[in-house]
């Protein structure tokens, strides 16, 4: 039964914007693994672009992006059919300031790349998703 509740759950939209192909693939056949449906950007430009005309339930945003970077993304979101959406900044940038400066931008969570695991991020994007949806 749970199985075909499963199966019924509404597929959630991931908006994925990381420049390191290698690393952005990974992550999507992770996030696909775990029922999401994915979209991959490389820059931050088609990630604004993106986040003007398609609707996504959560964003998965680098910080060091070619074009405009990930604050300049985090900055134009707020013009966006996307406003509400959570985001959540992987980041290879440590510094505190790099990190409070995304999150008084919008970012619900930091994470350093190097100090976690994706299946750590997957369970952190599901739980808010959750507290959204009740």
């Amino acid at each position: 039964m749970l199985y075909f509740l499963h199966m019924h759950a509404k597929t959630k939209k991931i908006l994925i914007v990381e420049d390191e192909t290698m690393l952005a693939k990974a992550m999507e056949l992770h996030f696909k693994k775990h029922d999401f449906e994915t979209k991959l950007c490389g820059d931050g430009d088609s990630a604004i672009e993106e986040l003007m005309t398609e609707n996504y339930d959560v964003i998965l945003l680098d910080l060091i992006l070619p074009g405009k970077d990930g604050y300049a993304v985090l900055e134009a979101m707020k013009q966006t059919i996307n406003a509400d959406v959570p985001i959540f900044v992987l980041t290879n940038l440590s510094q505190e300031e790099s990190l409070s400066r995304a999150e008084a931008l919008g970012a619900i969570r930091c994470y350093v790349k190097a100090k976690i695991s994706l299946k750590e991020v997957i369970d952190e994007i599901r739980e808010e998703l959750a507290k959204r949806s009740k």
